[in-house]
Order: C-alpha cells, then structure tokens, then sequence
C-alpha cells in the first residue's frame, strides 16, 4: 500500500509540475489570432471590409510582449463579370493614454475580383508596439477600407473597425 501512496504522489508531482511549466510558458489569455472584419461598404458593384487581428509575440524576457496588428482588407464584387477594384486601408493607432495618432495610408492598390465573388482578407500592412496592458487606459489600433472601380462614380464609405490589447 505505502507504494501505491508513494507512485501516486509522485505521478501527482509531475502533472502539477507539467501543468505549471505549460501555463508558465502561455501568452496572457487575450491574445487573439483570429481576423475580425467590419461590415461591407458598398459602391457601385464592389464592396469593402476593413478587418484586423492582434496577437502578441514575447519579446525574450518572462511577461514581456509585443502587440502584433495586421491590416487585411476583404473586396466583394456583384458585377457580372471580373472587374478590378481600386482600394485603400489606413490604420491608426491610439497609445496608452494619449490620443489617436493621425491615419496612415497602408495601401493603395488594385485587385482583380472575379465576378459574384469575394476575394480576402489579403493582409496589407503588419505594425506593432510593447503590450501595455487592459483596461480605459490600454491602447487601441483601427483600420478602415474603402473601394472604388471604374464608372463606379467615386469611393465607398469607409469600412471601420478597432482593436485594443486586450480584445478583437
């Protein structure tokens, strides 16, 4: 019996001992590898959906991170046929306690989308800054997208979405 005691305890050491070097080794729990979209905005035949993701990234030293924000940028076409769809994402950024920082345009391109399709997220831009923390004073990023194709009479409104530290 007393080695029955004893192999269970040790077998309980070492599950308690794995289970705290796995969770030791874990990024924080609001990491987030999956893309959020927000809803399309249309112009014409083509419509555009701005989407972004975060995940963090340790930097080297225990509990010491980097936020990862991707831009991504999503075109849905009614046309009849294969139109090419002009499109631009900003993306801005607000720090911990401080204010929005201006839009930065990360793309201005083109893209072929096939006719009834939709074509994405294709990723366009990949930033980052030291992970600060949750809460009102955590710091945000956002990406809008807007569209555009020939004789479709200008741009779509913008499509907007954010993100903070903490969520997606």
């Amino acid at each position: 019996m007393p080695g029955k005691i004893k192999s269970t305890c040790v077998k309980a050491l070492a599950t308690a001992t794995l289970a705290s070097a796995v969770l030791a080794s874990a990024t924080p729990a609001h990491a987030d590898d999956g893309i959020k979209c927000a809803a399309f905005k249309g112009q014409g035949k083509a419509a555009v959906a701005g989407c972004i993701s975060t995940d963090l990234e340790n930097v080297g030293a225990p509990g010491a991170y980097r936020v990862i924000a991707k831009a991504y940028v999503k075109l849905d076409s009614s046309a009849a046929n294969t139109r090419s769809f002009r499109y631009q994402v900003q993306y801005h950024r607000k720090p911990m306690g401080g204010d929005w920082l201006p839009w930065v345009t990360v793309a201005d391109n083109a893209k072929s989308v096939p006719a009834g399709q939709t074509v994405g997220p294709v990723h366009v831009n990949t930033s980052s800054a030291p992970a600060l923390g949750c809460g009102a004073t955590g710091q945000f990023w956002a990406v809008q997208a807007r569209v555009s194709y020939a004789g479709s009479g200008g741009w779509s409104g913008w499509s907007h979405i954010y993100t903070g530290d903490c969520d997606t």
